[in-house]
């Protein structure tokens, strides 16, 4: 009894391995490279507004937790200047003002994205401004936070963000 037990498992042992001894077959043809993807980004594009307010308010369609988790970049080209894009928050065009934002839950679905002008003082900026054109960047944070810890991605360069995240202009 002992040793057809012994037989048994020396058996199965071998059998194991020595079942995968052989040589790997030869290497398939490589793919063809994908395209970077940005499934996960949202990119709006808002028409002009104006202001004398001080507040310019665009809305979107978007869950609250998405919006928590992403990163939110505006940029903005003023009618004064349509060759420029303008990062939000940052300096408007020759320096008369500079703009501020946040992002508030209007209802279940809708999302404002409230742009402030303040003088460099800080106070509200009155003088009618208008904003050509706005564009709303959502990113996952996953997304791009690898680059910009590494100094890799200047966040106020539309152009770097736009080419980074593989958007059409």
């Amino acid at each position: 009894m002992f040793r057809t037990r012994l037989l048994a498992v020396i058996l199965m042992l071998s059998a194991l391995m020595f079942s995968c001894a052989g040589e790997d077959g030869a290497t398939g043809p490589a793919g063809t490279a994908g395209t970077d993807g940005n499934a996960n980004v949202i990119a709006l594009e808002f028409g002009t507004q104006t202001t004398t307010s001080g507040t310019i308010i665009y809305e979107f369609t978007a869950s609250q937790g998405f919006v928590d988790s992403c990163l939110v970049l505006g940029y903005f080209k003023s009618s004064a200047v349509l060759t420029t894009w303008y990062p939000i928050p940052g300096v408007g065009p020759d320096a008369n003002f500079q703009t501020r934002s946040y992002c508030q839950r209007y209802d279940a679905t809708t999302q404002r994205y409230y742009v402030k002008l303040v003088t460099m003082a800080g106070d509200p900026y009155t003088t009618s401004t208008t904003f050509a054109v706005l564009k709303l960047y959502l990113v996952p944070a996953s997304v791009i936070i690898p680059e910009t810890s590494r100094g890799l991605l200047n966040l106020s360069d539309y152009n770097a963000v736009r080419e980074y995240l593989n958007l059409p202009e």
